[in-house]
């Protein structure tokens, strides 16, 4: 009701009455107007078609057009024939939603507890920490923290407001620098088509001719906390000029080995399974990390890689299938190595014939063992249903030479990197709860697998191929946050205030 009353109506004569009328029409639960991915195409759409108007609309009739224009881009979205029963469907279906930026608390709360991990790892790195001083001194802020302390700040100033200016900040006063790399002007509009995904989704504001912000979509921050700071850091320091890194691919993958692998993931591993008589293993020989817990070997293969823009713009699912390809269900031939499911059939196989690696781990008795192969990914895309089904196709086939020597392999888990951070204080007390959470998992999908090949109803398809984030958020709908982010402060030695002033 709000937006039509403060947006597509607002100050329109009769909207009193027109306003009610219209709520009458969509007062049902099921019922979607205004929905964030609908309202992302229609400002894509306007930028690129942007002209200036002659002069002032009449606000009744251009209240009419843009509802007219949103229920067509509503049609189109969601009138499609999707039978929900193939992984090309759900992935139309998860992309068109957004979910990726859009996953309302869980997602803006586990976004600004990687980026404390992220400027920790930028004030620290011997090879980043220089680069990082040279962005913050850019941006003109003390740490590289003081950015999510100031978008923080700046939505509190929003809201602040009164009903006419919400969603609107005035710039004057506000640190420019740092505000700049998320503004997009009028100057941005005549450059012929624009890409939602690297050019609106980054901007999240628009600036008006008097200098004023638009802020366009509160997620689309997600965006600059999490993939955006590392581009935005490259391209905003000496690391361009091509010294330490020879060009930006070289500077992922020392991001992927040296951030995400080894200080991210690879501490919360350590920290997690470090007592309680378990053993860990981290080598060249043994990659990414082996992990035994009685019985129980994880073996985890860690993955720092993101769908790219260009695929998200088309929606295309044969982009995203080739790039699950590529990453996950690699196998080593000439020129390429192994990676995801080739990489964990390795390590199985060194766990099936390696008295060296059983020794490390203290295992005994081989044939006992519940093995557990596990991707951890970074990228949101990938919790997309039907990944971790997809994943696994190829699984059976290509571990059966293996299968007599334990007394399980089970089916390969695709985790999402934040799933350790979101739940480390309930792990770290009690990390036999990861091997409780993956059984039920694979117990549940293979249930309602079961039930959907004996009714095949599109619902249960739906539901075997949630991911496994997906799975925990439902299992754990609530957790107490608080205590998690005090475990997280103390144990990584976090900065995670938000002060006021940002020097």
């Amino acid at each position: 009701m709000r937006v039509f009353e403060e947006a597509i109506f607002d100050g329109v004569e009769g909207q009193d009455d027109l306003v009610p009328r219209l709520m009458q029409l969509f007062d049902r639960k099921d019922s979607i107007v205004f929905s964030g991915q609908v309202m992302s195409a229609i400002i894509k759409d306007a930028m690129e078609h942007y002209v200036a108007a002659e002069a002032p609309p009449d606000l009744r009739q251009f209240g009419k057009d843009l509802f007219q224009a949103i229920l067509a881009y509503n049609q189109h979205f969601y009138d499609q024939d999707f039978t929900m029963t193939s992984f090309a469907d759900l992935f139309i279906s998860n992309i068109q939603q957004q979910f990726y930026i859009r996953r309302e608390t869980y997602l803006k709360l586990n976004t600004l507890l990687k980026f404390t991990f992220i400027s920790k790892f930028l004030t620290d790195d011997e090879k980043l920490k220089a680069a990082a001083q040279e962005y913050c001194a850019a941006l003109e802020i003390g740490t590289v923290w003081k950015l999510a302390s100031f978008i923080l700040h700046m939505f509190r100033v929003i809201h602040a407001g009164d009903k006419q200016s919400r969603h609107i900040l005035d710039r004057n006063g506000a640190q420019w620098p740092v505000l700049e790399q998320f503004v997009m002007s009028k100057a941005d509009l005549t450059k012929g088509a624009l890409s939602l995904h690297k050019q609106v989704i980054p901007k999240p504001f628009y600036q008006l001719e008097d200098g004023r912000l638009i802020l366009l979509d509160y997620n689309y921050f997600s965006f600059g906390l999490d993939q955006g700071i590392f581009y935005s850091l490259y391209h905003k320091s000496s690391l361009v000029n091509g010294i330490i890194f020879k060009n930006y691919n070289d500077y992922q993958g020392y991001l992927g080995l040296k951030y995400f692998e080894e200080y991210y993931i690879g501490r919360f591993i350590q920290k997690i399974f470090s007592k309680w008589n378990h053993r860990i293993v981290h080598t060249e020989k043994y990659q990414d990390y082996i992990v035994s817990a009685g019985n129980q070997v994880f073996v985890f293969e860690i993955k720092m890689t993101e769908f790219n823009a260009n695929g998200l713009d088309r929606s295309s699912f044969e982009d995203f299938k080739d790039f699950v390809d590529r990453n996950f269900l690699a196998f080593k031939q000439s020129g390429q190595k192994a990676k995801g499911l080739g990489q964990l059939v390795r390590q199985i196989g060194h766990l099936a014939n390696d008295q060296e690696l059983m020794d490390s781990l203290g295992i005994k008795k081989r044939k006992r063992l519940q093995v557990y192969p596990i991707i951890i990914y970074s990228d949101a895309n990938l919790d997309i249903n039907g990944v971790n089904e997809y994943v696994n196709e190829q699984w059976l086939e290509r571990t059966a030479t293996y299968l007599n020597a334990f007394l399980n392999i089970r089916p390969i888990t695709m985790i999402n990197g934040s799933i350790l951070m979101t739940y480390y204080y309930l792990l770290r007390k009690d990390p036999a709860l990861f091997g409780q959470w993956l059984n039920d998992y694979i117990k549940s999908v293979n249930n309602l697998k079961k039930r959907y090949h004996n009714g095949k109803d599109p619902f249960d398809y739906l539901e075997y191929n949630r991911s496994f984030a997906a799975h925990m958020r439902r299992k754990i709908p609530k957790y107490d946050f608080d205590t998690n982010l005090t475990a997280l402060q103390t144990d990584f030695d976090l900065e995670t205030n938000a002060p006021e002033n940002l020097h």
